[in-house]
């Protein structure tokens, strides 16, 4: 995996960064989900190379001793892949449950004792393939790993706009930003806290199982105007730093 660069798909959580090789992880999380209905439909590529995947996840729970997490949308049959070392759990299509950080933040409290692995689906098939003939396909990769948001005039962003104007810029406590979040994240002390850079807090508030995708939502949903997902990689950075 290092030599062919399929390693550099890994990532990490804390910090979503590429993963040390010989840093150990507690559990590893597969995203066969979408954040949005437009991307392609995982099932449909796992179907294809029902073989190659499975290969993929038994090779895959050779770089931890904990489980191997594979979250699959609802209504998506993927009895054949479950094991003593694969777990399987259904999400609901489109964010927050598309999103690994939504699977992760039900199954795993993140910190720098307990860090976690997440991998695309398509990965997990070219890791078959390259086991099976010593190099990667031309064309790889997933993309889960997206945080951008399609159709900025939604009528959600116009309705953020329309907000952010009315009252002047403030974070308005709203039930749609705690929908926006994972379990167990309260979204709006969380933007307030990444808001003034107050990285301890944001640590308290469940941020290091985040990345900036996980705050795409709220971004395009708060009338402050605040790019949540730069305070994020922000404070994530100062707390990286400090762990070391």
């Amino acid at each position: 995996m290092l030599q062919s660069g399929l390693w550099t798909r890994l990532r990490v959580r804390p910090y979503g960064r590429i993963p040390d090789p010989d840093d150990e992880v507690s559990a590893i999380f597969v995203t066969a989900t979408r954040a949005d209905p437009l991307m392609p439909d995982p099932a449909l590529a796992i179907d294809r190379q029902h073989l190659a995947f499975a290969k993929g996840l038994a090779l895959l729970a050779m770089l931890t001793d904990g489980p191997v997490h594979l979250c699959h949308e609802t209504g998506v049959d993927v009895t054949a892949f479950r094991s003593d070392r694969v777990r399987t759990s259904a999400f609901t299509l489109g964010r927050p449950g598309g999103l690994p950080g939504f699977h992760i933040a039900r199954f795993a409290a993140v910190s720098e004792d307990r860090p976690v692995l997440q991998v695309g689906y398509a990965d997990v098939i070219d890791l078959a393939k390259l086991a099976q003939t010593g190099r990667l396909p031309e064309v790889t990769g997933s993309d889960v790993f997206s945080g951008h948001e399609k159709g900025s005039a939604s009528a959600s962003a116009r309705f953020a706009r329309w907000l952010n104007a009315s009252t002047g810029g403030a974070i308005v406590p709203r039930e749609a930003l705690d929908r926006a979040v994972p379990p167990g994240i309260l979204a709006v002390p969380l933007m307030r806290a990444l808001s003034i850079g107050d990285v301890e807090t944001v640590r308290a508030l469940g941020g290091l199982g985040l990345v900036e995708e996980d705050m795409a939502a709220l971004t395009r949903l708060c009338a402050s105007g605040a790019d949540y997902g730069m305070l994020l990689r922000a404070a994530l950075d100062t707390l990286e730093r400090e762990a070391r």
